[in-house]
């Protein structure tokens, strides 16, 4: 051993234990569990940060610099075993200099650093002896070349060589993959396939999932700004991705940015810590939360809070955290989260991010509590299906009462004490009588946080096979029930009534020819009462006469100037030649393809939120275009801000005289009605809706394979109702 750092007793601590996925366990901050909420708030836990961090310090000689960190945790039970790998960059020339066959990647060394504790406070530096450094192999480093590390255990592979997994890169689209049975001696490195050149360069962190049966991959798509990407794979080499999966906010833009997202299955759903990177202000690293039903659609619970406060300035996590990868580790009713932390901000080399650890509540990430001092809040779930007794997690200094709804007898039991997990019982009755049945709880809170309660399961809603809700021509919908049983039954009706065991099973696709409710419930094998519903509109939009006398309208005519437009590589002003009078002409050389843009900083520019600057139902964005070389493509693209864009491309060729293009934008456009008009999402794009309230960058390109110069003319948005 290189030693450990020995830090003051304490009172002897239970065992920690991995908290594994519980399907029966609903967090109140998942959204699918909640039907409504009256007076309450939800808020996020509170961490408490242990008094003797940092819990070591970069006291050996190869501890160059220890960067970023990026944590690796795992609590070996058979080994009794707190286990970290840790990031060690070597920058100075001296110190690469030291190592064994010397190579470098990004003109610095890299060590795997690894470290274990039998009680997370004081750790020990295994010399595992693989690696030379000064001429000798005493000391913790476990892999060497391999910067970004991610590293987990995998119990699912059957091939006890591949129990442990590593992934890195060793820059942008250069991911990496190594093997090994204990997590010290490490295979050589495989190059994953399926990524692009604009992935990776961050924590990488993977795991394998459970419930989707494949392995998970998080890492960056660097696209103008930094963004979270997820890939997912069945044998670790082959991957296929899921795309952008989170991002920053329109508000946010490039000034903060989803650096990284650490990621764990936790209760019913997932939970991620995302790194915000201040980049644009003063490059100092937040952790906040995030959730996700399915590791593919995220939402950050608190956006501009973090979970893991920072301290003070110049303290020893004062300028950036960086939270762990690894499963969630419990410990006398506590979660235990080892993170890095640096006083530092997160630029350059040479910097260490020493390790720390923080402690919340077991199922405190974030809980609902009376909005207000003094009032009485109400929660009521979503119907679920009991499969066991009935317990919450809740720090209650006032009162808490459960009740199931319409269940005679089962109402107000009443929850007391400080802190709270425990079993719910109503005096004189079982719960052992709803096993089985799908019932809603009402949580009555005064003076009390619930985060969490168990022994219910949330059964998956219908899903229709399509996201339009609005149609002009007859749509064809498909219903169906991912849930858990087989056997499940789906009735239905088409006009607004309530699904009983009765009402028609549906068999095949709805034809809807006419604005329609269609509800559908599924009804289980074994279970009492009606199970999750699917409810929606789907609207016929039918023609409508408005009298719109004076409708909005904004007009690029290009008579007498560029109007503020510019162009790639090249926009030119001309004073004749145009539909009636001047127009622009763009181009480009070296092959690339020309377009011309009103940036979304323009006077008299067209940034805005257009359905206030425009009202009505929408707008038609038109304009003039020919080109000198006929046939090629062209399209139109909208920004949000000047950050991503959806792109309309269903555009008739280039054409030697000028011909007018209208394309249609609608306000009341969902994402999947957008792509049904023809409108295509970028892969950083934020939603319709966003896009269209934080409207920014306009841009009028040539097509793949266009001509290298068109003329442009007349670009005009006019508002319309219909």
């Amino acid at each position: 051993m290189l030693g450990a750092l020995l830090l003051a007793g304490s009172l002897r601590a239970a065992e920690p234990q991995l908290v594994a996925p519980d399907r029966t366990k609903q967090l109140v901050l998942d959204p699918r569990v909640i039907q409504s909420v009256t007076d309450a708030k939800l808020t996020l836990g509170t961490v408490e940060k242990e008094a003797r961090n940092p819990l070591f310090h970069a006291d050996q000689p190869w501890e160059n610099a220890l960067n970023n960190l990026y944590p690796n945790v795992l609590w070996d039970a058979d080994a009794q075993r707190f286990k970290l790998w840790y990031k060690c960059v070597l920058t100075d020339k001296e110190v690469i200099a030291k190592l064994t066959d010397p190579v470098t990647i990004h003109d610095q060394g890299w060590f795997l650093l690894y470290a274990t504790s039998r009680d997370g406070l004081a750790w020990e530096k295994p010399a595992v002896g693989q690696f030379g450094f000064d001429g000798s192999r005493a000391n913790n480093a476990v892999a060497r070349d391999t910067p970004n590390v991610g590293v987990f255990r995998d119990p699912h592979d059957p091939d006890t060589a591949r129990r442990f997994k590593m992934v890195y890169d060793v820059g942008l689209g250069k991911p990496r993959v190594r093997f090994s049975p204990d997590g010290v001696k490490w295979s050589d490195p495989l190059e994953p396939k399926g990524f692009a050149g604009y992935h990776c360069d961050t924590h990488n962190n993977a795991f394998w999932d459970e419930r989707s049966g494949k392995y998970v991959w998080f890492t960056k798509a660097f696209l103008g700004e930094r963004l979270v990407a997820r890939f997912e794979s069945t044998d670790f080499v082959n991957w296929q991705s899921s795309g952008v999966v989170l991002r920053s906010t329109v508000a946010e833009g490039r000034t903060h940015q989803t650096y990284c997202l650490p990621v764990f299955a936790y209760a019913n759903g997932y939970l991620g810590f995302v790194m915000m990177y201040h980049v644009g202000t003063d490059r100092a690293v937040d952790c906040e939360l995030a959730w996700s039903p399915d590791t593919v659609n995220w939402t950050r619970l608190a956006p501009g809070t973090p979970f893991i406060p920072r301290g003070l300035k110049g303290s020893y996590d004062g300028a950036c955290i960086y939270a762990p990868s690894g499963p969630a580790i419990a410990q006398d009713g506590k979660l235990l989260i080892f993170y890095g932390g640096d006083f530092f901000p997160h630029q350059g080399w040479k910097r260490h991010c020493l390790p720390c650890l923080a402690r919340v509540r077991v199922d405190g990430f974030a809980g609902y509590e009376p909005s207000a001092a003094d009032i009485e809040a109400t929660l009521v779930t979503q119907p679920l299906l009991v499969t066991g007794p009935i317990q919450v997690s809740a720090d209650v200094r006032g009162s808490l009462r459960v009740s199931v709804v319409d269940e005679a007898g089962f109402t107000n039991a009443v929850v007391s004490g400080d802190v709270t997990d425990g079993e719910v019982k109503w005096p004189g009755r079982d719960v052992a009588a709803l096993r089985g049945k799908m019932v809603r709880l009402k949580f009555t809170l005064r003076d009390a946080k619930l985060y969490a309660f168990r022994g219910l399961e949330l059964v998956p809603a219908p899903v229709a096979s399509t996201g339009v809700r609005k149609f002009t021509t007859p749509l064809e919908v498909s219903l169906s029930f991912p849930g858990l049983a087989t056997g499940a039954l789906l009735r239905h009706t088409t006009d607004g009534s309530e699904p009983t065991a009765s009402s028609p099973v549906v068999r095949g696709p709805l034809r809807l020819a006419q604005t329609t409710r269609v509800r559908a419930r599924a009804f289980l094998p074994g279970v009492t009462g009606g199970g999750p519903e699917f409810d929606a509109v789907f609207t016929r939009r039918e023609p409508r006469n408005v009298t719109w006398p004076t409708p909005v309208t904004q007009t690029y005519s290009f008579d007498q100037s560029k109007a503020g437009w510019r162009g790639a590589d090249k926009l030119e002003h001309r004073a004749v030649g145009g539909v009636a009078g001047g127009h622009v002409t763009v181009s480009r050389g070296g092959g690339l393809r020309p377009f011309a843009f009103l940036p979304h900083n323009a006077t008299n520019g067209l940034a805005d939120d257009w359905p206030v600057k425009f009202a009505g139902e929408g707008v038609n964005v038109t304009f003039y275009t020919r080109c000198g070389q006929p046939g090629g493509s062209f399209q139109l693209e909208l920004f949000a801000g000047d950050i991503a864009q959806w792109t309309y491309a269903r555009l008739p060729k280039f054409t030697t005289t000028w011909q007018r293009v209208a394309v249609p934008v609608r306000w009341d456009w969902n994402d999947a009605e957008a792509e049904a008009a023809g409108w295509v999402r970028g892969l950083a794009a934020f939603s319709w809706r966003d896009t269209l309230t934080h409207l920014g960058k306009v841009v009028v390109a040539a097509g793949p394979g266009g001509s290298a110069a068109f003329d442009l003319d007349e670009f005009t948005v006019t508002a319309f109702a219909d």
